[in-house]
């Protein structure tokens, strides 16, 4: 190591250099693990951080709404879980998808964004993405309770990583993922589709496993959602 004045480095700018005004931040950042399913106290950015968080979701993947929102508070913009005082990833949106209330014939609309911003008891001015931006920016530093539970799937879109019994390391695969789907409790769909597998437990300490193997060999990862939101007081 040199100190700088003896390196005599040239002041003549690169040919090619980095666009710092459109380079993201947060590539290769440290994976935020979700905590065990329970019930717990979180806390949302400042509004100048959530006013950078939004995405557009395109008409093609909104099952016929048309263009919506999600608000990707993850990163810089982590919820804060108040409760374990840890950071928190979450992506919500306001793609409404439909409840059926037992003895009701009609059906309720919902999203995991308009729940949100009920329980932190700022509604959009208006049904639009705009409005929901707008209203979620004016709940910065508010605080909500919401359910945390975990789901996996085994990609069938992607390259799996599975162990090699030979190193004992992990390796790229080019054999996708099956499509199994876990949840924390595994359940048979009435419509009699593919049955959703519990995620395991760890055999010492009892809790859910984060990383497992699936039955066919892929080693997947568990991810942390957000339901059942309400006021903290």
């Amino acid at each position: 190591m040199a100190d700088l004045n003896d390196l005599n480095l040239s002041p003549t700018p690169y040919t090619t250099d980095i666009d710092f005004d459109h380079m993201p931040t947060g590539i290769g950042g440290t994976v935020i693990e979700p905590p065990q399913p329970g019930i717990y106290a979180f806390r949302l950015p400042s509004a100048p951080v959530l006013s950078t968080c939004f995405e557009k979701i395109e008409p093609g993947q909104t099952n016929g709404q048309g263009e919506r929102l999600a608000a990707v508070l993850r990163d810089a913009a982590a919820l804060h879980n108040v409760t374990l005082n840890a950071p928190y990833n979450a992506r919500l949106t306001n793609v409404i998808r439909y409840l059926t209330r037992r003895g009701q014939e009609e059906k309720l609309a919902i999203s995991d964004l308009a729940q949100l911003l009920k329980s932190v008891g700022s509604l959009p001015s208006a049904q639009s993405n705009l409005a929901y931006a707008l209203a979620l920016v004016a709940a910065a530093d508010r605080e909500f309770v919401a359910e945390n539970t975990l789901s996996a799937t085994c990609n069938p879109a992607r390259d799996t990583y599975r162990l090699n019994e030979n190193t004992g390391r992990s390796e790229q695969t080019t054999i996708k993922g099956c499509g199994q789907k876990f949840k924390v409790e595994g359940y048979q769909p009435r419509d009699g589709g593919r049955a959703v597998y519990f995620i395991p437990r760890d055999p010492e300490s009892g809790k859910l496993q984060l990383r497992f193997t699936c039955p066919c060999g892929a080693e997947i990862r568990a991810w942390g959602n957000l339901q059942g939101f309400r006021p903290s007081k």
